[in-house]
């Protein structure tokens, strides 16, 4: 599959970034693009088999700064918990195998060959939005700086205190999608109420509620206004009051996820878990399965997260056997 797919993605990618150092990596399995715009980051989209017939795609921009360095280990799981928090379009990671508090920006998909033109305007849109994500996320850490030295506070009253849990989509390439977003979202809510089971109950615009009594979460899903994306999150687990470790509970829990991200509310009492799709003029039904997959993955990564550092007088069920039949029903649609 990797043989196929990333020297086909190459080629639509040099299309379309004429301008880029486009080159094959990794015995043709990741491609490494160079902007002359931005000659420090270099952008790597790679990819992982998926469910045996599908292929995670992955772009990312490694991102190091000294001034984080430093910072109290609290205050800096709370600055990737607040850039988290709300962010759709991209994942802030915690990447320590390449130095301590290396930053690593995301945004993945499912993919299969490289032949679609879904995969192809996906990675472009990543492509540019990570890219200009990045520039706004520097900004903030070199704004918050002072001496070299990464204030929180600074950091909080400038941006946070503006902003915390208010949502930004990371989408920078808006011009591709030349569809309808109405027919696109009633399509989508057609497609898990009809596939899936869900009830879906319509909100004002395009928002609408997916809830199935078999699970104990409720999934909000919408289409921005004037952002041509999917966007999708479920409130996953409330603690009973606040838990100072709830950011680096965070933090650990993004690092065994491949799509989208878990999120924690301002005050550390409640985990939403948060997945997406960017609108393309060749989208794909697997990808929407998978939309509602990565949250059912989500959350039995989280119960078992829960079950192994949450004390309890009660033994803790094993739940292999359940989490396999709620994942079983998102295997059956065939590849193309």
């Amino acid at each position: 599959m990797f043989v196929e797919a990333f020297p086909r993605l190459a080629i639509r990618l040099r299309s379309t970034f004429p301008d880029a150092n486009i080159q094959l990596a990794d015995d043709a399995k990741s491609i490494v693009i160079g902007f002359p715009a931005s000659p420090n980051w270099e952008v790597r989209v790679s990819g992982i088999a998926c469910r045996e017939h599908f292929l995670c795609i992955e772009t990312s921009i490694t991102l190091y700064y000294e001034c984080l360095r430093r910072l109290p280990e609290e205050d800096f799981n709370r600055f990737i918990a607040a850039e988290n928090l709300g962010l759709r379009g991209a994942t802030i990671l915690v990447e320590d195998s390449k130095g301590p508090r290396t930053l690593r920006l995301r945004a993945t998909f499912i993919g299969q060959k490289g032949r679609s033109t879904d995969e192809a305007e996906n990675i472009a849109i990543d492509v540019i939005s990570l890219l200009r994500f990045a520039r706004m996320l520097e900004d903030r850490i070199l704004r918050s700086s002072v001496a070299d030295e990464f204030s929180f506070e600074l950091y909080y009253s400038t941006y946070l205190s503006k902003s915390i849990g208010r949502s930004r989509y990371i989408n920078y390439a808006r011009n591709i999608f030349r569809g309808s977003t109405e027919r696109v979202f009633g399509q989508v809510a057609r497609l898990f109420k009809e596939d899936h089971k869900y009830e879906v109950v319509f909100d004002r615009g395009l928002i609408a509620n997916l809830r199935n009594p078999s699970i104990d979460f409720e999934i909000n899903f919408r289409i921005p206004d004037q952002i041509p994306m999917i966007a999708c999150s479920a409130l996953l687990h409330t603690f009973e009051g606040k838990r100072r470790d709830s950011y680096a509970l965070a933090s650990r829990l993004n690092s065994k996820v491949k799509f989208g991200h878990f999120e924690v509310s301002a005050d550390g009492s409640k985990i939403f878990f948060a997945t997406w799709k960017h609108l393309t003029n060749d989208l794909r039904l697997y990808s929407l399965d998978q939309l509602l997959h990565s949250i059912h993955e989500a959350y039995w990564i989280l119960r078992k997260e829960l079950a192994a550092t949450v004390a309890s007088p009660e033994p803790v069920k094993d739940c292999s056997e359940d989490r396999t039949a709620a994942l079983d029903a998102y295997e059956y649609r065939p590849a193309a």
